[in-house]
């Protein structure tokens, strides 16, 4: 949900902007920034996953003997960005949405669905602990 879809429509109309045009940039200063695509934190893995790809073909078909400074700072970012990718894939798939950064509480209903976890020791943690998993 962008943020325009929670203000109302005479208010956008003073805006001059529509709900679908886009997501709210917030982090940047200046008044209707507005992005067309979903900020990298809420895109899919598969869709973080093509854009780094297509990502390193640029680099790859630019990148000289001799690195300059942008192409330097342009590996740093495509590597910050594939780390993000990596750390979401874990958490999502391996980890099955039991643990996520910056959140305060383990969701053990879902314990069941962690990758290497046996199903033995989650049915004992479930035993001890009346959690009912999912």
């Amino acid at each position: 949900m962008s943020f325009f879809s929670t203000i109302s429509a005479p208010k956008l109309k003073t805006l001059a902007l529509h709900p679908s045009s886009g997501i709210w940039n917030g982090a940047v200063r200046f008044p209707a920034n507005v992005k067309t695509a979903l900020p990298w934190d809420c895109k899919s893995p598969q869709d973080r996953v093509d854009k780094l790809e297509k990502q390193q073909r640029d680099l790859a078909r630019k990148w000289g003997p001799q690195p300059n400074e942008e192409d330097v700072r342009e590996m740093r970012e495509a590597y910050s960005l594939l780390r993000a990718t990596l750390e979401g894939i874990v958490e999502r798939v391996v980890f099955a949405d039991v643990v996520f950064r910056f959140r305060s509480y383990i969701d053990m209903k879902k314990l069941k669905r962690v990758v290497g976890f046996p199903d033995s020791e989650c049915d004992e943690y479930c035993v001890c602990t009346s959690v009912a998993p999912t």
